[in-house]
């Protein structure tokens, strides 16, 4: 816990609605250089997905979810942003891109703090 508490003074959080703490990850001016956001559509699921959870993305997404995790922690331990986006690029679906791009700057955001 020692761990989150410290991430929580970097990253702004906010209640879910279970009562626990979401770290909130503003990801979205990079979503928009990798022009993964164009329409109100692609708005409204990003900003669906950033009030979730890590279980309830698993839940809803499942083992691509997982997957993608993976991949993109072997991605940042790599140090390489253009392999990220060749690699979220390279997957099929709109929103599973945006899942996974929101993810990577995420997990990067943590990772290099």
């Amino acid at each position: 816990m020692k761990g989150i508490k410290s991430i929580s003074k970097i990253i702004p959080s906010v209640k879910s609605d279970e009562g626990t703490e979401i770290l909130i990850m503003d990801n979205k001016q990079e979503l928009k250089k990798w022009d993964l956001l164009k329409s109100r559509g692609d708005y409204s699921f990003f900003y669906h997905i950033t009030k979730m959870m890590s279980y309830q993305k698993n839940e809803e997404f499942g083992a691509d979810f997982l997957k993608n995790l993976q991949i993109l922690t072997n991605i940042i331990k790599n140090g390489k942003e253009q392999d990220a986006k060749i690699y979220i690029d390279s997957l099929k679906g709109k929103e599973r891109k945006i899942v996974a791009a929101d993810t990577y700057f995420t997990m990067l955001k943590v990772y290099i703090n």
